[in-house]
């Protein structure tokens, strides 16, 4: 229910304004203990070792990779990309337990 609270003004703003204030609104949830924590493409690469450009190729390749929330588009009309961290996690431990 918070995160669809998050889209939804998300999607109302455009840009760098929708970044800030998801990252804003993002950084109170934590504060308050909201459980899901959301990750960007550059930390889910991180996490994986790998460019952000390959997490988008699992993106549309793999189809066992965690779905992302589309949260709406930059100045430029780039996707804006969350990932759940605990998805991201758990397909981990799959590729790993083959």
């Amino acid at each position: 229910m918070a995160e669809e609270k998050i889209n939804r003004s998300a999607e109302a703003l455009s840009g760098k304004s929708k970044e800030k204030l998801f990252d804003m609104m993002l950084d109170r949830a934590k504060r308050d203990g909201f459980p899901t924590q959301l990750l960007t493409a550059d930390e889910v690469a991180g996490i994986l070792r790998v460019s952000k450009k390959h997490v988008y190729k699992l993106m549309s390749s793999d189809k066992s990779f965690p779905k992302s929330i589309r949260l709406g588009e930059d100045v430029k009309k780039r996707s804006i990309h969350r990932f759940r961290k605990e998805e991201v996690e758990r397909w981990l431990e799959a590729r790993q337990a083959k």
